[in-house]
């Protein structure tokens, strides 16, 4: 939840290249926790050369084959609903 995420979630501009990855199953949630984690590196101070702080991927989870992922369809489970998956990737 919520929560959670502001409590583990931290990076910082020595953090090169900034990977972030997500499990989703739900386009409307998925866009959410991309707008808070881009909210957190947007206002990350500058390095000492003035570089601001930016995101250089973004992976969407598809392999994950654990039981939590199965119950929670994510990871691998998502590709038995590939117009779902559609759905997340155009959002």
């Amino acid at each position: 939840g919520d929560k959670f995420c502001d409590e583990t979630f931290s990076t910082t501009v020595a953090d090169r290249p900034l990977f972030v990855q997500f499990c989703a199953n739900d386009p409307d949630v998925l866009v959410k926790a991309a707008k808070k984690v881009q909210a957190t590196v947007d206002a990350m101070p500058a390095d000492a050369d003035g570089k601001r702080a930016g995101i250089d991927y973004v992976d969407l989870n598809l392999g994950c084959p654990q039981r939590i992922a199965k119950r929670g369809n994510y990871g691998a489970f998502l590709m038995d609903d590939l117009k779902l998956v559609s759905r997340i990737v155009k959002t």
